[in-house]
């Protein structure tokens, strides 16, 4: 097993966040550099000779590359995110976005393995809640479900008035499809539910109310 705590930034080098993080980013290198076994990965959508070229006219030397086609599909929808990962892969932190400057102080002492540092986490995760009470809400019209399967396997059965984003389209679509004012309910009974939760965090993190999940 694995014993070396990971640190991924999930960047794209045309991202106005990722660019506005540059020095942040820069600051977590070198923490990571002087931390005791822990690895930082930079994982991005684009090609490979892209992302080298935008960390060496930064300054940044990442030492690992991973390009991953669908990053969407591992719950890193929002750009840049920040993840560090414990020894057995469990997610221990979590920055999405551009940080503040004190999310960065807060997330940079973690990487440090600061004793007295608390774990950072600036998503906006909410319940988990049973088929029956999901349904309560949803004929109150005070949640949307969205139903995160292929389309073949939403059409062949699916919740009352759920829409159907397939998981690897969310990036894109949800933005523009999602009700005004409506909460999101996420229907995770075919899904693993750390993977639910992963993408509930991501998705409720821009100010929205909490990110429900429907489980069995």
């Amino acid at each position: 097993m694995d014993s070396k705590r990971h640190v991924v930034l999930r960047i794209s080098t045309t991202c106005p966040g990722t660019n506005s993080s540059v020095a942040f980013f820069r600051d977590v290198l070198a923490r990571a550099r002087a931390a005791p076994a822990t690895m930082v990965t930079v994982l991005a959508s684009e090609p490979k000779a892209v992302v080298e070229d935008w960390l060496r006219r930064n300054n940044l030397d990442a030492g690992r590359i991973e390009v991953v086609r669908s990053p969407s599909q591992m719950g890193l929808l929002l750009i840049p995110t920040s993840v560090i990962t414990d020894g057995d892969g469990v997610v221990t932190d979590l920055l999405i976005g551009a940080p503040s400057q004190a999310a960065s102080k807060d997330f940079l002492d973690r990487v440090s393995g600061s004793a007295n540092a608390r774990p950072v986490d600036n998503s906006n995760y909410g319940e988990e809640v049973s088929l029956l009470e999901a349904e309560r809400r949803r004929a109150k019209a005070t949640i949307a479900v969205l139903d995160l399967r292929p389309r073949a396997a939403f059409e062949s059965g699916h919740l009352t008035g759920a829409m159907n984003i397939p998981r690897d389209e969310l990036a894109v679509r949800l933005p523009k499809e999602l009700p005004s004012g409506a909460q999101l309910a996420l229907d995770c009974r075919q899904f693993r539910l750390r993977e639910c939760r992963v993408l509930a965090r991501a998705l409720g993190s821009d100010g929205a109310a909490p990110v429900l999940i429907i489980t069995k």
